[in-house]
């Protein structure tokens, strides 16, 4: 069994030479799933690196983990709903290394939809589970609603996009390249280029703002939001009430509160409630994207696929290129006997 990527920090062209490893044990409530394909971000890249270490990621850490894409081969025993065989896709979490057969939660997974290739399946959980969970779950996105989304012609606020207008909101989006037109087709209403135009001035009233950057732009983002309007915010300063839903005591829930003064503080005075967002796995999230998927109502948007040979190079695009999409590896290999896989 071949390892794609490594836990640690350093190199990442080192990081997929590591030997063969059996496939690992299935747990009473996990599948073993042979991946087909897994889905890279950027900023799970990053912090694969090194470039992000601060004491806000070790006290607040991500949810790190990858995209993936496979068929079932063993199933745990306490597992209902599932068998063997089954194409299934999901959010793996994990420190460590992402391989050929993972043992994965029932919880984190759903059945892949049959109108996609195992490649656009991998490329849905982490920006479908972000947009909605953000969307829906935190900012409740109404109809008729206005939304800014920033970054519309990347991976996050391309799903952003295409989930507001499901959900029949007004779609503003920031774009920082040439992608005008497609990001029009993806469903946005108003597109502002950050390049050439202020949002500020063409932007007011908003009911919901989708960062998915940090506090710069969360800071430049309240003033042009109602009163009671809501910011959810995909990176940066971590709310008391978020930290406290994520279970952290007292002592730490002051220090997101003391860390994130200037950001809460800004938004009270204009009236905006301001909300970190950290995706989770969760099954019932994805078997709705997979139903908006088969309804035509969203779509996943790929940047590039790349062959398992081919893993650096795809870690380093995430990096150096712009991408406008998710950064996909296809595990294709020759054809193995499954029922060898205990």
């Amino acid at each position: 069994m071949n390892a794609l990527m490594t836990k640690g920090q350093g190199d990442l062209d080192s990081k997929s030479k590591n030997p063969a490893k059996p496939p690992p044990q299935v747990g009473p409530r996990e599948v073993l799933i042979r991946v087909q394909a897994a889905g890279i971000s950027s900023s799970e890249t990053t912090m694969l690196r090194g470039d992000l270490k601060s004491a806000d990621k070790q006290k607040f850490a991500e949810d790190r983990g990858y995209d993936i894409s496979g068929n079932i081969v063993a199933i745990g025993a306490e597992v209902v709903g599932y068998s063997i065989g089954e194409a299934v896709f999901g959010r793996m979490l994990t420190e460590g290394e992402l391989t050929e057969y993972v043992a994965v939660p029932q919880h984190q997974l759903a059945r892949k939809p049959d109108c996609l290739t195992h490649e656009q399946a991998a490329s849905l959980p982490w920006a479908g589970l972000s947009a909605y969970q953000a969307l829906m779950e935190v900012a409740e996105l109404r109809d008729g609603q206005k939304l800014l989304v920033h970054g519309g012609d990347e991976d996050l606020g391309t799903m952003a996009i295409q989930l507001a207008k499901a959900k029949g909101a007004y779609v503003i989006t920031t774009i920082q390249g040439c992608n005008q037109r497609w990001v029009e087709r993806l469903g946005a209403d108003q597109v502002i280029d950050r390049h050439k135009q202020d949002f500020h001035e063409l932007v007011q009233d908003v009911d919901v703002v989708f960062n998915p950057y940090g506090d710069e732009v969360s800071m430049q983002s309240f003033r042009i939001m109602r009163p009671g309007g809501k910011l959810v915010a995909l990176h940066g300063a971590v709310d008391p009430e978020t930290a406290r839903q994520r279970g952290h005591n007292p002592v730490l829930r002051f220090v997101a509160g003391w860390r994130a003064g200037k950001v809460l503080a800004t938004a009270e005075e204009n009236g905006v409630i301001y909300r970190r967002v950290f995706v989770r796995p969760d099954g019932h999230h994805l078997s709705t994207l997979a139903m908006m998927v088969d309804l035509g109502l969203i779509s996943p948007v790929i940047d590039k696929v790349f062959s398992r040979d081919q893993a650096d190079e795809a870690r380093r695009r995430t990096q150096d290129t712009r991408v406008h999409g998710k950064v996909v590896v296809s595990m294709a290999a020759p054809a193995e006997d499954l029922a060898t896989v205990h």
